[in-house]
């Protein structure tokens, strides 16, 4: 299974980048960054 592709449009990175900003979503790509979100 490949990493998803990152988003085509500015209005979806702009979405992305802003929720990865905050505590309630999160797109990530690898399980190792959701462990680092975790801090674990």
């Amino acid at each position: 299974m490949s990493p998803p592709r990152p988003a085509q449009s500015n209005a979806l990175q702009d979405f992305v980048r802003e929720a990865n900003r905050g505590e309630q979503v999160w797109f990530l790509s690898s399980l190792a960054e959701l462990e680092q979100r975790l801090g674990a």
